[in-house]
């Protein structure tokens, strides 16, 4: 027969040792991992990047004259001048690819035109909806789940 010397001291260190919170269960953890996907998702978005210099229609139209501009992209509402195989300038055109073509040639600018055919870029549609309502549900899961073990 094995000697207790205090089983009441036993007892109270098996009731701490079940208390006791595995470290995952932690709040400090879960803030912590909510500030490393907060993180992440700073560094996978992409930035907004220094584009062309933005400048009027009639400013973009005597660039084009002077020849600071070799072609002109459509890109739907935007003309973008490219002069070097580089983005230049861009502005504000609203207007089908035949009136920008009759608009510069009234205006005397003979510069090729390239159109840009538009499309859907599905990865920034994720990035920038799919992903934070996925992210919401996620924590609004696991607020109800923590919730749920809380009360019973």
């Amino acid at each position: 027969m094995e000697r207790q010397e205090n089983p009441g001291k036993q007892e109270v260190n098996t009731r701490k040792a079940q208390t006791k919170r595995p470290w995952w269960q932690s709040g400090f953890f879960y803030i912590l991992l909510l500030v490393v996907v907060i993180s992440l998702m700073f560094v996978l978005v992409p930035r907004v990047q220094q584009g062309p210099e933005e400048v009027g229609l009639p400013m973009f139209i005597s660039y084009a004259q002077e020849g600071y501009i070799d072609t002109i992209r459509q890109d739907g509402d935007t003309l973008i001048g490219i002069k070097d195989g580089k983005q230049a300038f861009t502005t504000a055109f609203q207007g089908s690819t035949l009136e920008l073509s009759n608009y510069l040639k009234g205006a005397g600018v003979e510069v090729p035109i390239d159109v840009k055919p538009s499309g859907t870029n599905w990865g920034m549609i994720a990035l920038q909806v799919i992903l934070p309502i996925v992210l919401v549900g996620v924590i609004g899961g696991f607020i109800g789940y923590r919730l749920g073990r809380r009360r019973g």
